[in-house]
């Protein structure tokens, strides 16, 4: 019979092996916070863990194309492992800026903007591992308003940190730089916020 009914991939599980890699990267990605950590080390590590992730996220949907039954429509679960995947290369990219720019710290807006993003992958890596409740979602639904009042903080603190930045009378240079970082760290947020909308049209389908 197992010939017949052969066993299906959990996609469940594989999202969530993806949603625990962004939460790695975030926590690698405050390492960037204390000025003891080596930056290069930091970088090498985040890329580490994007290149991880790319190699998942393929072989997560060559599984997708192998699979007849799965438990959410199959486009949806590639557009999820495609948008979940970005959350980690924009991390990447935010790091290759501290790294490469040379930045030795970060202001007190961009501190506190990284600790929203965390927060806000906090709750991601919660929302995904709980999308199994699909059928019976209350728990997702308060997820996402959590995640949604996140995102707007988020928005909130790039645009004061940027006018902080301005204000500061740091050079053209060292503004440009932060700058550039501030406004890849803002995207996290804005891409979780995508993945989130994603999973609420999912949650009507199945309601």
């Amino acid at each position: 019979m197992k010939r017949f009914f052969p066993k299906q991939p959990d996609f469940f599980k594989i999202l969530s092996k993806m949603a625990d890699l962004s939460w790695s990267v975030s926590q690698e990605f405050e390492k960037f916070l204390d000025p003891n950590q080596s930056s290069k080390e930091i970088s090498e590590q985040v890329a580490k863990i994007e290149h991880e992730a790319d190699d998942h996220v393929r072989e997560s949907i060559k599984i997708l194309g192998d699979t007849f039954i799965t438990p959410i429509e199959r486009n949806d679960l590639h557009a999820l492992f495609v948008a979940t995947d970005e959350v980690i290369d924009l991390y990447h990219a935010a790091s290759q800026r501290y790294y490469s720019y040379g930045l030795k710290g970060m202001s007190e807006g961009a501190t506190n903007l990284v600790k929203l993003t965390t927060a806000c992958v906090r709750e991601f890596q919660e929302l995904i591992h709980r999308l199994d409740e699909i059928d019976s979602p209350d728990q997702i639904e308060v997820i996402i308003r959590s995640i949604h009042k996140i995102e707007k903080a988020a928005d909130h603190q790039m645009r004061s940190s940027l006018a902080a930045l301005y204000d500061s009378g740091a050079s053209v240079a060292q503004i440009f730089k932060e700058r550039d970082m501030i406004l890849v760290l803002e995207r996290i947020t804005d891409q979780i916020e995508r993945v989130t909308r994603l999973i609420e049209s999912i949650v009507l389908d199945k309601a």
